[in-house]
């Protein structure tokens, strides 16, 4: 049921749900209610996971086959906080990877992170990664002006923390917003972007060079309908 919500997790965050002409991905809410036709976007990269080096386990930083690494943070991250995200290997020695995380522990260096994806190549003393954390995870109502990318739509009210359905295509209802600043209501046929000034709602987007009054740059969709009501 593409508009249940549960308690439990019972599918890997990010599954794919194609139901006719329209299409979700199974994600988890964050610690704020969501309510129906808001767009939802992911949580924004933390700059203290991002371009980190590597240590030493046994010798090495990491041999293929191996599903441990020690990352060097900024700063401690929570207990399995990055759980069914990724490992990107960013820069130096085998740069190019990208490997799914099981789990990780709550200590910034050396961060201890067990991957579900074995590294297929070795990493070395000149590795960069990044940590990201499962884009469907703790999503949020998008921010005005969003701060992350956006995902998708709540096709229903959902509790905080709860599991559901993200609506990512097919025809949606969306919030429409249009009265804060240089927010324009969405036209029938024409782009439909993220409110810079209204948070969880769409917009009229801008021409792709920027002379629009309302300059929004995320792109959900298209508008097949449109009223005077928000």
């Amino acid at each position: 049921d593409p508009y249940a919500e549960t308690a439990a997790q019972f599918y890997p965050l990010g599954t794919k749900l194609t139901i006719g002409d329209k299409t979700f991905r199974y994600a988890k809410n964050g610690s704020s209610t969501l309510g129906v036709g808001e767009i939802v976007q992911a949580l924004t990269e933390v700059a203290n996971d991002s371009d980190r080096g590597t240590n030493q386990i046994d010798s090495a930083y990491g041999a293929i086959g191996d599903t441990v690494v020690s990352v060097a943070l900024g700063g401690a991250p929570g207990l399995n906080y990055f759980t069914e995200g990724y490992l990107t290997v960013i820069d130096g020695t085998c740069e190019g990877q990208v490997l799914k995380i099981a789990s990780n522990v709550a200590v910034d260096d050396p961060c201890l992170v067990t991957l579900l994806d074995p590294l297929h190549r070795a990493l070395a003393a000149s590795s960069k990664v990044t940590l990201i954390a499962n884009p469907y995870t703790a999503v949020v109502k998008a921010t005005a002006p969003a701060n992350g990318a956006p995902l998708g739509v709540a096709p229903n009210a959902v509790t905080a923390d709860y599991y559901f359905w993200l609506q990512t295509g097919g025809p949606a209802p969306v919030k429409q917003g249009g009265s804060v600043g240089t927010d324009t209501a969405p036209a029938i046929g024409l782009a439909v972007g993220v409110s810079a000034g209204e948070a969880g709602q769409g917009v009229k987007a801008v021409s792709t060079d920027g002379t629009a009054a309302n300059n929004n740059s995320q792109i959900i969709g298209y508008c097949l309908s449109s009223s005077a009501t928000d």
